[in-house]
């Protein structure tokens, strides 16, 4: 783990901590001093001052998606009904045989791409402030998404239990890409954190057994783990749905921050059964038909049942990109920054 340049100060007798020295007291297993860390994710991806700095990377398929509809993959998108992001074309079946995989599926083509170039354009314009701020890089490292993305949800799902040797086969390949390119942004990019994700779990169930995770996708999960760990990088894992089931096993290959913690897991267990080593970033369910009033309470009810356990860092809003979403989202994060402040204080003085 790299610690670097981490600064306070003291104003008026009080230690004054930046976000980056909470952030990394909780990796230490530490409270934060003071506040309620947090940092609005959607904002931090459009560019937003944050406390943390999301370095874009040119290679990476968003903005490919947002312009063309198409990922580097050959994969086709559509913006899901509640405008929240970029969804596969449902209907849009590419692989029918699993076992026919080398026919259809492709590792985008980087043999002409100059890497250093890439790095120091994509790297030219962030404003970045290594004493207050954390460093980011968003890269997928998703095999059961790019499964689902060839073969559709009923498809995949059916080839993970009929046709599992020719999966691992198809992860392999695609594993070996993902390591390359996470090899070439921790050498070119320095991040502090590499954020991997990939869905696998709905809002009340995963949508794969716990014997075909430990199978078919933990093995692939901590080879592109593992080069990023070489490099000294922090390990993030976004995972959005109730996937308390398999976060254990994420622990143990490396994961240290767990991206987009949803209130519907049991993050209280979760924190006590790591005894307050993995960083959370909390995101609790948050509609945009919200009134004012309910979405500041949520804040307020969501801070003082996690809060005290100092493992959190509050992330999320609604992340639907309507008015009505952008409105809500911020009394959410207006909320967070007024009850959150001195939280740590008052939680202190009541002891």
């Amino acid at each position: 783990m790299r610690i670097i340049g981490t600064e306070f100060k003291i104003k008026e007798g009080v230690w004054i901590m930046s976000f980056r020295e909470d952030f990394f007291r909780i990796l230490e297993g530490k409270k934060p001093l003071h506040d309620i860390p947090y940092y609005n994710m959607m904002g931090a991806m459009a560019g937003q001052k944050n406390g943390v700095v999301m370095f874009p990377l040119g290679i990476a398929d968003m903005g490919k998606i947002a312009t063309t509809g198409y990922d580097s993959w050959g994969l086709e998108y559509v913006m899901d009904i509640y405008k929240m992001g970029f969804i596969h074309k449902p209907g849009k079946i590419l692989l029918k045989d699993v076992r026919q995989w080398r026919d259809v599926v492709k590792a985008p083509d980087h043999s002409n791409y100059d890497w250093e170039a890439g790095a120091e354009k994509d790297l030219a314009n962030v404003q970045f402030d290594k004493e207050t701020q954390v460093s980011y890089v968003w890269y997928g490292g998703d095999f059961f998404l790019k499964l689902v993305g060839f073969m559709g949800f009923e498809g995949a799902l059916v080839a993970m239990y009929e046709e599992p040797t020719a999966v691992k086969e198809m992860f392999d390949y695609i594993a070996d890409y993902y390591c390359m390119v996470v090899d070439k942004i921790a050498t070119l990019y320095k991040p502090d954190v590499m954020v991997f994700g990939d869905d696998n779990a709905a809002d009340k169930f995963p949508f794969v057994s716990y014997e075909l995770f430990q199978e078919l996708l933990l093995p692939y999960y901590k080879r592109v783990f593992d080069v990023a760990k070489q490099h000294g990088i922090i390990i993030g894992y976004h995972n959005c749905g109730k996937c308390e089931a398999f976060m254990d096993d994420m622990v143990e290959i490396g994961m240290q921050v767990w991206n987009c913690a949803t209130t519907y897991n049991d993050l209280e267990a979760f924190e006590k059964r790591h005894g307050n080593r993995i960083l959370l970033e909390l995101t609790p369910r948050i509609y945009p038909h919200f009134t004012e009033e309910q979405a500041r309470q949520l804040v307020r009810d969501t801070i003082d049942k996690y809060g005290p356990g100092g493992y959190i860092v509050w992330i999320g809003g609604t992340a639907v990109t309507t008015d009505e979403g952008r409105q809500v989202d911020a009394w959410v994060f207006d909320e967070v920054a007024k009850y959150g402040k001195g939280f740590y204080d008052r939680l202190a003085a009541t002891v």
